[in-house]
């Protein structure tokens, strides 16, 4: 069933074929030629996102030229940022039941810089490939980046798949979306999907997803598909098979082959995400958009990186009942169920993102109580805590509705971070700094804000946190809180029991064995510091729904388990904060920094005013985080199975609130679990199953 091609997409089709005996037919220039598809897609007033050739676009970026000195100088700068990842050793040997495969981050950057010493690369374009490579290999969220090549062209194709099961039980099919809605009510006019590109469709799928930012294989098959939870946590609405990142998937066509024999070819598009795309060859397009300092760079970036709607979550989804509750960007809503299931309540959080408007988190946190507390008082007995979806965001948001399931729970968090020469130094001269002298962002390293996991100690000196302690052959520091409570609590960023902010509710408003988290898999950050307090502190039970078409247990975390990101940005923050309290006291008696340690420094932190390109973004995982009862494996590498799991019907998909009466009717009511998944221990363990 071939897809309807969008205006704008037919224009340019259109246009290309008016222009290809004149102004195309004379240059063999890639970009050239989609320089001037754009140029009359805007002569025609095209409104919507113009698209061009996947392949034609992916030969205009291989046209860009490869500037090996600039390339050594980016990597080693890049490699500097790298260091404050915490996971380097243990990706290189993870624990058994970690499910996705060892790398070795700083041998894989070694290995792209001195292929580009060597300028063995074609292109620009390669080089920063061969570099997300690397950074994709971690599997994880926390971890990545957007390079200058990346923000040029989004490729995407046009032919959603679904995997979805008759029951719920049975195992999951694959299908393109629009098979999928006539299979309803045509039983025998579609048929699934059996191959892609001559391979078993669904290791082919599995390969796909592989460099996919999460650590959880199914949760990385499940991320391939559409999802409204996504959508309305602004991640959008489209699977990975069909915009990856806006990245190349490889092909420029890939054919589909189904069960009745029949076959579709389903062409790679790009959206040109420039905003004047001018450029007459490969190398003027690099000299604007990859250059540092270029003209566009700013534009560039601005347009690349994914924002937040001024308008995004004014209406409530559509395709959810009406809430009984809703925060006004759908951050959080509340929902009642009927029938049968008339005593369950839902919460749907799919987003921990509090943090975009002034007023969010306080917010937040109100529609959370006055939801709880109106669901107690009309009698409901049950809830459902569904997080799918959820990228994360605030984690002072995340603590504060843990809080308001287990007010008297005692808190415990712990992190480490990796011991490196550069943190080292910028611990040191950033270790005194208070709340009011604090303006390098250095939460986690001053020692204001370096407490205990329960909150009762705080550190001395950045010596006593910092160490090193050596942990699976790793150099980490001490174990520490993620953050100390009092001190990031406030009535704007609120955590009840904290700080300045009450806890005026201290009963437990639901029965631990009377909360169910329901997750995709796609719970990332803040979403698993919530869920692994609801579940390890508070003895709540999970179920997940999805991933890949076999029996067995899934994870309900699949995404970063770490307790705290730092992007390159506040990186260069703490560097700058270093540099310039070191120097200041030079004349102290006692200096911050020996001369030594400056000038160590200067060698070994990132410096952003040394990269030849411009870096749209870059983040590492700054911490690792641990449970009470495990202060060596960080959680990222423990393998943690849901109590049940469910596959996705076309109705799970069709109508998402449709997943709460499943899951509750699994749980509490007379439903079945996926076969062999109900029996898998929500307690953590090392061992994974037969995957």
């Amino acid at each position: 069933m071939f897809p309807k091609s969008p205006p704008f997409l037919a224009l340019t089709g259109a246009l290309s074929a008016v222009a290809a005996p004149s102004a195309l037919a004379r240059s063999e220039e890639p970009c050239a030629k989609v320089s001037s598809l754009y140029q009359q897609a805007v002569k025609a007033n095209v409104t919507e996102p113009i698209m061009v050739d996947g392949g034609l676009a992916h030969e205009c970026l291989q046209s860009m030229p490869f500037d090996a000195q600039k390339g050594a100088k980016f990597v080693s700068e890049l490699t500097k940022y790298i260091q404050f990842q915490s996971t380097i050793e243990l990706l290189e040997n993870p624990p058994a039941g970690y499910l996705s495969a060892p790398t070795d981050l700083l041998g894989g950057m070694d290995e792209v810089l001195a292929k580009a010493r060597n300028s063995q690369f074609t292109s620009h374009y390669e080089f920063d490939n061969a570099i997300l490579q690397v950074l994709h290999s971690a599997n994880d969220g926390h971890l990545g980046g957007i390079l200058c090549s990346d923000t040029i062209f989004y490729f995407k194709n046009l032919v959603p798949l679904i995997s979805i099961s008759s029951d719920g039980v049975q195992l999951p099919q694959l299908y393109t979306l629009e098979d999928a809605k006539v299979l309803q009510k045509h039983l025998k006019k579609v048929s699934p999907i059996v191959t892609i590109n001559g391979y078993d469709a669904v290791s082919y799928l599995n390969q796909y997803a592989e460099s996919d930012h999460f650590q959880d294989p199914d949760a990385r098959y499940n991320h391939l598909f559409p999802s409204y939870a996504r959508y309305i946590a602004q991640q959008g609405l489209a699977g990975t098979w069909t915009f990856n990142n806006g990245l190349w998937p490889g092909y420029a066509a890939q054919n589909l082959t189904f069960a009745n024999g029949t076959s579709l070819e389903v062409p790679t598009h790009a959206e040109i995400a420039l905003e004047n795309f001018k450029y007459g060859n490969g190398s003027a397009l690099w000299e604007d958009v990859c250059l540092a300092q270029s003209a566009s760079a700013s534009d560039v970036t601005e347009d690349s990186l994914s924002k937040r709607s001024e308008a995004a979550g004014k209406k409530a989804p559509a395709m959810y009942p009406k809430p009984a509750m809703r925060d006004e960007y759908n951050t959080i809503s509340g929902y009642f169920l009927e029938d049968d299931l008339e005593d369950v309540a839902v919460l749907f959080v799919p987003s921990f993102e509090t943090n975009k408007y002034e007023g969010d988190p306080l917010a937040f946190a109100n529609h959370a109580t006055d939801f709880v507390k109106k669901a107690v008082n009309t009698g409901k007995k049950k809830l459902v805590i569904d997080v799918s979806g959820n990228p994360g965001g605030n984690t002072a948001s995340g603590y504060d509705l843990f809080r308001v399931f287990f007010p008297q729970a005692d808190m415990y968090t712990a992190s480490r971070i990796r011991a490196h020469e550069s943190v080292n130094i910028v611990g040191q001269a950033l270790a005194s700094l208070t709340e009011d002298t604090d303006d390098y962002g250095a939460e986690g390293i001053a020692l204001y804000d370096l407490v205990s996991p329960n909150q009762t100690y705080h550190f001395q000196s950045w010596e006593e946190y910092y160490g090193p302690q050596q942990v699976n052959g790793a150099n980490l520091s001490h174990i520490a809180a993620n953050f100390d409570f009092d001190v990031i609590s406030s009535w704007e960023l609120p955590i009840r029991g904290y700080g300045p902010v009450k806890l005026n509710e201290t009963a437990t408003p639901f029965a631990p064995e009377d909360i169910l988290v329901v997750t995709d898999g796609y719970c990332t950050s803040t979403c698993t510091l919530f869920t692994e307090l609801m579940t390890h502190l508070g003895g709540v039970k999970t179920l997940a729904f999805g991933g890949r078409p076999q029996n067995g247990p899934m994870q309900a975390m699949g995404g970063s388990k770490g307790s705290q990101v730092a992007s390159s940005a506040l990186i260069d923050l703490w560097v700058e904060g270093a540099k310039t309290l070191g120097e200041k006291s030079t004349q102290d008696e006692k200096p911050l920094l020996s001369l030594e340690q400056r000038k160590a420094l200067n060698a070994s932190a990132p410096a952003v005013e040394e990269l030849p390109f411009n870096l749209p973004s870059l983040t590492v995982n700054w911490k690792n985080s641990y449970l009470r009862d495990n202060h060596e494996i960080p959680v990222q590498f423990l393998y943690e199975p849901a109590d049940c799991r469910l596959f996705y019907t076309w109705e799970n998909y069709k109508s998402p609130a449709t997943t709460w009466t499943a899951a509750a009717r699994a749980w509490w009511g007379n439903g079945t679990c996926v076969p062999s998944s109900s029996a898998a221990s929500n307690s953590t363990v090392q061992g994974s199953p037969n995957h």
